[in-house]
């Protein structure tokens, strides 16, 4: 939940895929390895344009983002809410212009990883993207290669 400082990417899962669609990652460089803490700080400091907190359906955190399967889009925002008033995070460039996403941490290491880059890519750059609906492709998959039907929050904005 916002109340902890979770895990940020760099060399893969989540950080390859913001190498992937050209992204500028404020975490290269300032972990160790391809994943871990990074200081509170220097997010700060970084003044990020855009925020992507990886939620799932994980047991026994109650405070986590919910996304995924049979989870309403309203719960997913209202779990994310809080991320926005972390201290010091009122002034930074991505909340103050509405740019705090929750999506699926299963996407990075799925076949239909493809459609979080989608997703990705469309808010950094939505003027080379408006063709994309990245959530239209995950249905669309889903309706193709998978035994389940699409239903869910995958990947969503605050507001």
């Amino acid at each position: 939940g916002a109340g902890q400082v979770g895990n940020t990417y760099w060399k893969a899962m989540w950080g390859r895929m913001l190498d992937l669609v050209g992204a500028d990652n404020i975490a290269a460089g300032r972990i160790a390895g391809a994943w871990g803490v990074m200081n509170p700080e220097y997010v700060l400091a970084a003044d990020p344009d855009a925020i992507f907190i990886a939620g799932s359906s994980w047991a026994g955190r109650p405070d986590a983002v919910p996304t995924g399967y049979a989870t309403d889009v309203e719960i997913t925002r209202a779990r994310l809410a809080p991320y926005a008033k972390r201290s010091g995070w009122g002034g930074l460039r991505a909340i103050r212009n509405g740019e705090l996403y929750a999506i699926e941490h299963g996407l990075s290491r799925a076949l239909f990883d493809y459609t979080a880059m989608q997703f990705i890519a469309k808010q950094i750059f939505p003027d080379r993207f408006t063709d994309i609906d990245p959530v239209a492709e995950l249905r669309r998959y889903h309706e193709r290669f998978l035994p389940i039907a699409f239903d869910g929050t995958w990947m969503t904005r605050l507001t």
